[in-house]
């Protein structure tokens, strides 16, 4: 596992060519899925290595893109879909419920699965964006509510990472009052939720 000092993780296995762009670990640190571009990539290629035998092997090219983990790694979101784990692999993609068909980008799922997504919708000030969640409730995820942490003042609302125990979101955007072009902004989940 990490330790409190980085370090520099085989530039021989993810980036030879100095292509590395960009990557994630699965929970129990055993497969790590990266993307590569530039050079003999004209477009972003997609990899995955796995942890075996006490070494990384050879990487091999996926259609995997951009996955995220449940904390027990049990899961694999990557967009609009899931996979489940399963004694040969990743299940085939599964559609959470209708809810994910308002998400535009920017998927981020707590540890009891309830999703938080960016949505832009005409017609409930959502045209810049905002966040919604989703619960799961008896088996099913309930339609989508929208959270308004202040984020109606912006021009550009984008991507939202919520903490596993959902004590706090962070997401960026653009306001007529910020620090630059996008900021970083973060909210706490106060008692009354």
């Amino acid at each position: 596992p990490p330790g409190l000092i980085p370090k520099l993780f085989d530039p021989k296995i993810i980036s030879p060519e100095g292509r590395f762009d960009g990557g994630t670990f699965t929970p129990d640190m055993k497969e790590f899925y990266f993307t590569r571009k530039h050079g003999k990539y004209k477009k972003r290629a997609f990899f995955i290595i796995r942890y075996e035998n006490n070494t990384w092997g050879q990487e091999s090219e996926t259609d995997i893109k951009w996955p995220q983990f449940s904390a027990d790694g049990n899961v694999m979101y990557i967009g609009k879909k899931y996979r489940e784990r399963t004694d040969t692999g990743w299940s085939e993609p599964k559609s959470p419920g209708e809810f994910i068909n308002e998400m535009a980008h920017g998927v981020s799922v707590s540890s009891n699965g309830t999703y938080y997504i960016t949505v832009y919708k005409k017609g409930d000030n959502s045209e810049n964006g905002s966040i919604h969640y989703s619960r799961l409730i008896d088996g099913k995820y309930a339609p989508s509510v929208k959270i308004n942490v202040g984020i109606k003042l912006a021009k550009y609302v984008g991507g939202s990472l919520i903490s596993p125990d959902e004590s706090y979101l962070i997401w960026y955007m653009e306001r007529e009052d910020g620090y630059g072009d996008t900021d970083m902004y973060i909210s706490f989940k106060q008692e009354d939720g």
